[in-house]
């Protein structure tokens, strides 16, 4: 592909203006000729625009596996993978356009010519990925995890530590759903000391529809429910902010 430098040349050799950018890349006539004979039906000005890879968007960061990955297991299985991915990143020519395309008006219709080095994109099928389909290296990431995932075992541990920050958010959930439910009750806002706030928990755990509240008062040590003072308590901080 003819580099900028040589572009310039050429174009100044043929009287024409090279201007930076184009518009709609779908738009006009696309010619099928050498660049020469394109400069040489060109008037005056020729846009034009390489492609050039971006290769920060494939470099599988650490912010991109916390995107794919929820244990620290499946990032160490794939850790091999990702360091052979991000070093081979380092051998490529990204300064190499994929695309150098121009646009001129002539008889006021746009008419393209385009040149295609479709490097990267060959360097994707060579690994096995589809590159209509992988356009990232979060798709990278991903694709390549789903064909080991299965392979992976996640330690107990992990396990419980995932489940415990489920129920946490869950019960974060909950507990703005229940601060609306009381906020928008008068009886609540009645309850203005200590006692009445208690007889208020009291009969709040006695409604059977708010079971669901059940994970915010549920005394674990005892196994026992309702727990009245931990209903009692959360009442206490909710009128607190109120």
């Amino acid at each position: 592909m003819i580099t900028e430098a040589e572009l310039k040349k050429l174009a100044e050799k043929h009287g024409l203006k090279l201007v930076k950018g184009m518009g709609d890349a779908n738009s006009g006539i696309d010619t099928e000729c050498s660049i020469e004979d394109y400069f040489d039906v060109c008037e005056k000005i020729v846009f034009y625009h390489y492609l050039i890879i971006d290769k920060n968007e494939w470099i599988i960061t650490d912010e991109v596996q916390d995107e794919v990955f929820d244990f620290d297991a499946e990032r160490d299985y794939c850790e091999s993978y990702i360091n052979e991915w991000n070093e081979d990143l380092d051998k490529l020519d990204f300064n190499r356009p994929m695309l150098l395309s121009l646009a001129t008006i002539i008889n006021g219709q746009i008419v393209r010519w385009d040149e295609l080095d479709p490097w990267f994109h060959d360097y994707l099928e060579d690994h096995g990925y589809d590159h209509e389909e992988i356009e990232n290296s979060y798709d990278l990431l991903n694709d390549f995890f789903k064909t080991v995932e299965e392979d992976i075992e996640i330690p107990e541990e992990e396990l419980y530590d995932e489940k415990e920050e489920e129920i946490k958010k869950q019960n974060k959930e909950l507990e703005l759903e229940l601060k609306k439910q009381l906020y928008a009750d008068p009886k609540f806002r009645m309850a203005s000391n200590k006692e009445l706030r208690r007889s208020y928990a009291r009969s709040f755990i006695e409604i059977k529809s708010n079971l669901k509240y059940k994970s915010l008062y549920f005394n674990k040590a005892s196994q026992f429910w309702p727990d009245n003072d931990k209903m009692a308590i959360l009442v206490d901080e909710l009128y607190s902010e109120y």
